[in-house]
Parts: structure tokens; C-alpha cells; sequence
């Protein structure tokens, strides 16, 4: 049995497929409730626009060797990437393998283990692309598949060319009305990569259907409450659904990384389905600050090549290794943090190594952006 859990973000749609430890995988696809993602959008007039960049820290590199910027200084970790539902544009192609070479040199995988698949189709109003892991259940944990080492496909995107003006330059300037594609794919790879979990706002406030099954993201987002700080996914069931639910909307959580132990995580009062948990707060990290691709709005004529320190140890927190900070882009230290309990330390030893003997096959995922006028929300789809 496979199993899709979809996630929408800004214009990213962001699903996880799973599977289990057996060459086939086991489907909880009957057991998830899934839907159709409704783009929401915002008055254009509502602010006034602003061009904001964030360079990426290999363009640095390249500069300085003499290297063009199409040019990628790190092996890619990417295998050649698979396309699905008719022809993709040749710029769209170069601006998502720029993403890819972006992230290559800032994960440590073995060159080539990364599969992506590209699905050229129409993602619905308003959603730019859509992109999500596969995962695997690993020892009681689920894991994305490019940290498993899942055979066949580790991701999914969807892309269509034709939903919005893109930019597909790599200079990170999109015009006023342009919506930035390197921007987007570098995002919707950061959920590929694991940028995601299975909290939600009813039932236990852990997605059903998963049994005991934890994912290490969430056993390290932190309610900082009046009364001292908790971890309220450390486990599946949440020992509390009360506090778990509660949780999702007040303002007041936190990854505990373990380089940046206060990256603050968009809860607003009011739960936004697919933008809160599992984005970096907009207010925090607003347009143009160092940490800001990972967060739930996008504006035209925005772009953020670069990854930032905060989403680099969210992944190397749940297991991946960063070669170089560098390349993640350099991010500010994290306020101080209010006295509380040490975060679950999720055991290493049921861990997958990159080439298990039996690998796990994959199923199929998405996550998605949506323009919104000069902003984006997101959405998850469940």
C-alpha cells in the first residue's frame, strides 16, 4: 500500500508519499483524506510592491573563479531528472537545475542519488509548481527518501509552464511582475528534502492513519507555553491533543535545531491549512531577510537564492550532513531561548543508511506554490 500526504505551499503543494521497509511498500492512500488545493488570493493593491533579493552564496563562488553562473561547482547529488506529460521549456529546465545545483552543494549525498520526477500538468488556480518526498518507514520513523536511500523515485514535482509569467533567469531579477522559478523550485526542493511533517489541527493532533510512526521533524518543533516549553509531537499519539492542537495557533513555536535552536515556525491565531507548522514565520523572516525561502508568502518580483542557515539545520537535524555552511548562506543567531525541557533526541541506530539492503519503493508525492497578486500562501492538502 502507498500512501500521499499532499502539502500546499505559497505556490508549493507539498506531498509525501510513503512507503514501508518491504520492496513494495505498504498503501495508506484509502486511510488519508485528500483534496483539491484552492488558490486564496490577496488585493495587489493591499501593499505596496517592492522588489527584494536574496543572492545565492554559490554565485559568490563562481564569481570569483571565473566560472559562470550556469556552472555548477559542487557534483550534483541529483540523478538526471525524469519528464513526465509533454515537453517542459528548456529555461524552466535550466532554472530548476540551477535550484538543484544550489542544494547539491549544500547536502552531503552521494552524487546522483536523488531521483526527480518533473510531471508537466496543470496544477490548479494559482499554483505555480508542486513538488513532495516519498517516505519511507524506517525502524518506526518515516523517512524522506533521498535521506533512505529509497530505490526509483525520491521526489515528485509538477510543474506548468503556462500558470503564471515566470522568470527563468538565474540572476535572481524577475521583473515587477514576474514570479522568480529559481525561487520556487528551491523551495518546493527544501520539502522535498523533509521540510515537512504530519501535524494538524483535529483528532489527536498527529495525522492518522501513520500508527506509532513519527517523523524527527516533528519531534523537534517546540511550544514555548506561559508555563515552560514542550515538544508536544515527541511522539505518535501526542501524549496531550489538547496542548497539541492549541499549539498549532498560538504564535509560540519553534525548530529546535541543533546549530539554531529558536528558527521560529509560522502558527498564526487563525490556522492557515498548508502555510502554518511547516514554514518559517513571515514576520520574523520577512521579504529580503537571509531565512526568508522557507517562509509561506512569496511577491512577485521576489527572489531568494538562497537557502539559508535555519533550513540547512532543520535537515541536518533530522539526519542529513552539511558539508559547508557557506553554501547554505550565512543566517543570524537565534534569539535566546526560554528555560526548557531538552528536545527528544530521536536514536540513530534505526537510522537508514543511504543503500539499505532492501530498499523501500517509493510512491507519489506533491507540494505546490500559489501566487496571490504580489503574495503567496500556502496550502496543505491532506
Amino acid at each position: 500500500m502507498k500512501s500521499t500526504i499532499f502539502c500546499a505551499l505559497l505556490a508549493l503543494l507539498v506531498g509525501i508519499a510513503m512507503c514501508d521497509d518491504g520492496p513494495q511498500g505498504e498503501d495508506l492512500g484509502t486511510i488519508m483524506d485528500s483534496s483539491v488545493l484552492t488558490a486564496h488570493w490577496v488585493d495587489p493593491s493591499s501593499e505596496s510592491f517592492q522588489v527584494t533579493r536574496v543572492q545565492n552564496p554559490i554565485a559568490k563562488y563562481s564569481n570569483r573563479n571565473g566560472r559562470a553562473v550556469t556552472d555548477c561547482p559542487c557534483k550534483s547529488v541529483f540523478a538526471p531528472n525524469t519528464y513526465v506529460g509533454g515537453s517542459i521549456p528548456a529555461e524552466m529546465i535550466a532554472a530548476l537545475e540551477h535550484a538543484q545545483c544550489l542544494w547539491s552543494c549544500a547536502l552531503d549525498l552521494p552524487a546522483g542519488s536523488v531521483q526527480l520526477e518533473v510531471n508537466r500538468q496543470s496544477n490548479g488556480p494559482g499554483v505555480l509548481a508542486s513538488c513532495g518526498p516519498l517516505i519511507a518507514t524506517v525502524g518506526g520513523k518515516m523517512v524522506p527518501c533521498p535521506l533512505a536511500g529509497c530505490s526509483g523515485v525520491d521526489m515528485k514535482m509538477y510543474v506548468d509552464p503556462n500558470a503564471v509569467s515566470y522568470y527563468y533567469g538565474l540572476d535572481a531579477r524577475p521583473g515587477s511582475s514576474q514570479y522568480d522559478f529559481v525561487t520556487i523550485a528551491l523551495h518546493e526542493l527544501g520539502h522535498g528534502f523533509g521540510i515537512i511533517g504530519l501535524v494538524t489541527n483535529s483528532g489527536t493532533g498527529y495525522r492518522s492513519g501513520t500508527g506509532s510512526s513519527v517523523m524527527d521533524f516533528d519531534q523537534r518543533i517546540r511550544y514555548d507555553a506561559g508555563s515552560g516549553s514542550t515538544f508536544p509531537w515527541a511522539r505518535n499519539p501526542p501524549s496531550s491533543a489538547s496542548t497539541a492542537i492549541s499549539a498549532i495557533t498560538s504564535g509560540r513555536l519553534y525548530f529546535e535545531g541543533n546549530k539554531f535552536q529558536s528558527a521560529k515556525l509560522y502558527a498564526p491565531t487563525s490556522y492557515s491549512s498548508g502555510s502554518s507548522v511547516y514554514h518559517l514565520d513571515e514576520t520574523a523572516y520577512p521579504a529580503g531577510h537571509e531565512n526568508s525561502l522557507m517562509t509561506p508568502m512569496l511577491r512577485n518580483g521576489e527572489a531568494i537564492h538562497s537557502i539559508g542557515g535555519f533550513s540547512c539545520d532543520m535537515l541536518e537535524t533530522i539526519g542529513y550532513k552539511i558539508p559547508s555552511w557557506d553554501a547554505c548562506g550565512s543566517s543570524q543567531a537565534s534569539a535566546p531561548t526560554p528555560s526548557r525541557a531538552p528536545a527528544p533526541s530521536p536514536s540513530r541506530a534505526a537510522s537508514p543508511s543511504r543503500a539499505p539492503a532492501n530498499p523501500p519503493q517509493p510512491s507519489s508525492p506533491t507540494d505546490g506554490f500559489q501566487p496571490k497578486g504580489q503574495h503567496c500562501e500556502c496550502t496543505f492538502i491532506y
